[in-house]
C-alpha cells in the first residue's frame, strides 16, 4: 500500500454528519508529490468544476527542496487524487512562448472537461519578453497546452496583423470552457476609431464577435459602438456585454450606454440608458447600468440606477427584461413594511435565481443599523425569500445567535447558496474565537452550519476560514461559481498553529438527490426512494432531477464528516495527527 493510500486511511474519522463531509486535501508542511523535496506552505485561489476537480495556486515553503521566494508560487491541478503541476513562478516552459518564464499568476479557472485557464504575466527580459508582450492567457488540457491570447504578439482572431494591448481581468469563461475577452488592439488597419472589440475563444476556434465602429449595433442601426466592458458567456454560445456608443446620430451622453445579448452572432438590445421604457417602472429611464451576468439557461441579470433616484435588479429571459427588486418601495420579502436602501453584488444561478446582499432602509419596520443587512434570493421559480439577516437571530445550528456581517457568498447552478459570515459576539454564547462560520442555504431543504471557527479540523483548531476564489475578487462580497452542481466547494482554513489547509466539502448523496450513488439524478433514484424514503428528501430529488447532480467518488483524500455540536469534543481525540503541526515562519514577500 502506498504512502498516499495510508494517509487517506489514517485520516478518516467517523462522526455524526450534517449531510456532508470535509475532505482534507493539503496542509502546510505536506510533501508536494509533484515536486519531490518541496513542501506546501500557503494556499490562495482555487476553482472547482462539476466533477469536483480543482485548479489552485499555492506557495511552497522557502528554504526546502530548492524553493526560494523567487520561485515559490505554483499552479496545480487536482484530478481525483492525482496532483499535476501546471506552472511555476520564475520557471518554464511557457506554452507558445519559447524560452520564457512565468513572473507570477493572476487568475485560474477550470472547466467541466478538466481544461485549465491561466492568466499571468511573463518575466520581462527572459525569452525575448518585453513590457509590451508580457501578458497572456493560456489553456492547459490533455490535448496539449496552448497560448490563447498575448499582448504584443500579432495574434488577434479575425484581425490580421493586430496585437492585443492588454489582457483584461477577470477571466470570464463558461463551465464548458468557452472564454470571452474584451480589449484594445493595435496594428495594421487599426486606429483610434476601431481599436476596441470582444472576442470569443472556443474549442472549435476563436473569433471576433463585435468591433468598435465596424459592427452594427443591434436595436439601434444608426448608432456605432465605441467601447465594451465585462462581457460574460455561457454554455449556449451566448454572450452578454455592456457597451458604450459614440455620441453621433442622435446618441448623447445620457443614452449612450446599453446591455446587449448575443446568441451566436445575432444580438439583442436588452437595456439602454436615457430612453425610458424601464420594465416595471412607468415614466423612468435607466441612468446607469452595471455589467451583466448570464446563466447557462440563457437568462441575463443586471443592476441599474434610474432617473427617479431609485435602483433595482432586472432579469431578462428570451430577450425580455422584468423588474425583480427595487429600492424605496415596501417590497422586501419576509420583512413586512421594509424597503431596500441599496443592493450589493449580484449573482445568478442557472435555475434563474438572483442572489444579492442588500441593506434595508433604517427607521421603518423595526430596521436599525444593527439589523439592516441581509441576503435575499429573488426572481427564481421559488418564491422570493430572505436567506439570512444580521441582528435578527435565526442562525442555523447556533440557537439565539445573530449574524453580524456577510463576508462572502456564492450560488450554485440549482440555486443553493453558500455563505461565509461572522456572528455577533455575545448572543448564543458566541465568542471572538468562534464567531466565524460557513453555512449552506439550499434551494430545497434545511439550511445548515457546515463549519465554524473554534472547531477541530485535521487535528487542529480553526481560527479563520476563507472561500477559495479563482482570483482576487473584484466583488467586495460575491464569489461567482464557487459551488458546483454536486454541492461541492473548496475552502481554506487557518489554524492556531499558524498552518493553513486546503479542503473540499462533499455533500452526502442524500443531500443531492443521487440516492443510488451512481453519479446522476434520474428515475432510478426515485425507485430507491420509493423502496426506502429514509435515504433522503423527495423534494431534493425533484429539485435536482435532470441537472446532472451526482455523487462524490469514494477515491478521495482524507474525509471528515462535518460534526454536530455535541461531537466536537470528540473530534480532537479521534483525528489522526497530520505531518505538520508546528507553527511556520511568517511568509514575507
Amino acid at each position: 500500500m502506498n504512502r498516499w493510500a495510508l494517509f487517506i486511511i489514517a485520516n478518516i474519522v467517523l462522526l455524526t454528519p450534517t449531510r456532508g463531509a470535509v475532505e482534507t486535501l493539503f496542509i502546510s508542511g505536506d510533501n508536494v508529490m509533484a515536486l519531490p523535496g518541496a513542501k506546501f506552505f500557503t494556499f490562495e485561489w482555487a476553482d472547482i468544476n462539476a466533477s469536483g476537480d480543482a485548479v489552485f495556486s499555492a506557495d511552497l515553503q522557502p528554504g526546502v527542496g530548492g524553493v526560494t521566494f523567487a520561485n515559490d508560487t505554483t499552479i496545480f491541478k487536482l484530478t481525483g487524487t492525482s496532483l499535476e503541476l501546471l506552472a511555476r513562478e520564475s520557471s518554464g516552459p511557457v506554452p507558445g512562448v519559447s524560452g520564457a518564464e512565468f513572473a507570477s499568476f493572476l487568475e485560474v479557472a477550470l472547466d467541466d472537461s478538466g481544461n485549465a485557464l491561466l492568466r499571468a504575466p511573463l518575466t520581462v527580459g527572459v525569452g525575448g519578453v518585453t513590457s509590451f508582450n508580457n501578458q497572456g492567457v493560456w489553456k492547459f488540457s490533455s490535448g496539449g497546452n496552448v497560448l490563447l491570447a498575448r499582448t504584443g504578439s500579432g495574434q488577434v482572431p479575425d484581425l490580421v496583423g493586430a496585437s492585443f494591448d492588454s489582457i483584461p481581468t477577470p477571466l470570464r469563461s463558461s463551465t464548458s470552457g468557452d472564454l470571452v475577452l474584451e480589449g484594445m488592439v493595435s496594428g495594421a488597419g487599426i486606429n483610434s476609431t476601431n481599436n476596441f472589440g470582444v472576442w470569443k475563444f472556443q474549442s472549435g476556434g476563436s473569433s471576433l464577435l463585435v468591433q468598435e465602429t465596424v459592427s452594427t449595433v443591434p436595436g439601434i442601426p444608426a448608432a456605432v459602438f465605441e467601447s465594451f466592458a465585462a462581457p460574460v458567456t455561457n454554455n449556449l454560445d451566448q454572450v452578454a456585454v455592456k457597451a458604450i456608443l459614440k455620441t453621433v446620430s442622435g446618441v448623447t451622453t445620457a443614452n449612450r450606454t446599453g446591455i446587449w445579448q448575443y446568441d451566436g452572432t445575432s444580438g439583442t438590445l436588452l437595456a439602454r440608458t436615457g430612453v425610458g421604457g424601464v420594465p416595471g417602472v412607468v415614466g423612468a429611464s435607466f441612468q446607469t447600468l452595471d455589467a451583466p451576468l448570464i446563466s447557462n439557461s440563457g437568462a441575463v441579470a443586471f443592476h441599474a440606477t434610474l432617473s427617479t433616484g431609485a435602483s433595482g435588479l432586472w432579469k431578462s429571459t428570451l430577450g425580455t427584461a422584468s423588474l425583480k427588486a427595487i429600492t424605496s418601495e415596501l417590497n422586501v420579502p419576509d420583512v413586512a413594511g421594509a424597503s431596500f436602501a441599496n443592493f450589493g453584488s449580484l449573482l445568478l444561478s442557472d435555475s434563474g435565481q438572483l442572489v444579492t446582499l442588500a441593506n434595508l432602509t433604517v427607521g421603518s419596520a423595526g430596521v436599525t443599523s444593527t439589523n439592516s443587512q441581509g441576503l435575499w434570493a429573488l426572481g427564481g421559480t421559488a418564491p422570493d425569500r430572505l436567506l439570512l439577516r444580521q441582528g435578527s437571530a435565526g442562525v442555523p445550528g447556533i440557537a439565539s445567535a445573530n449574524f453580524a456581517d456577510v463576508l462572502h457568498y456564492s450560488v450554485g447552478p440549482t440555486g443553493d447558496v453558500l455563505v461565509l459570515a461572522s456572528l455577533e459576539v455575545g448572543p448564543g454564547g458566541v465568542t471572538a474565537s468562534d464567531n466565524l462560520g460557513l453555512w449552506l442555504l439550499p434551494a430545497v431543504g434545511q439550511s445548515q452550519l457546515l463549519l465554524r471557527s473554534g472547531m477541530q479540523l485535521a487535528g487542529q483548531t480553526i481560527t479563520d476560514i476563507a472561500l477559495s476564489a479563482s482570483a482576487p475578487t473584484t466583488f467586495p462580497d460575491a464569489l461567482p461559481g464557487r459551488l458546483n452542481s454536486q454541492g461541492q466547494f473548496f475552502f481554506n482554513a487557518t489554524f492556531t498553529s499558524g498552518a493553513m489547509g486546503l479542503f473540499r466539502y462533499n455533500p452526502e448523496p442524500s443531500a443531492t438527490g443521487d440516492f443510488d450513488e451512481d453519479g446522476d439524478v434520474d428515475g432510478r433514484d426515485l425507485l430507491v426512494w420509493q423502496r426506502d424514503p429514509e435515504v433522503g428528501d423527495l423534494a431534493t430529488w425533484q429539485a435536482k432531477y435532470g441537472n446532472g447532480v451526482g455523487a462524490v467518488s469514494s477515491s478521495t483524500p482524507a474525509t471528515t464528516a462535518v460534526p454536530e455540536p455535541h461531537t466536537l469534543g470528540l473530534l480532537g481525540v479521534l483525528f489522526a495527527k497530520l505531518w505538520f503541526t508546528r507553527r511556520p515562519a511568517t511568509h514575507e514577500r
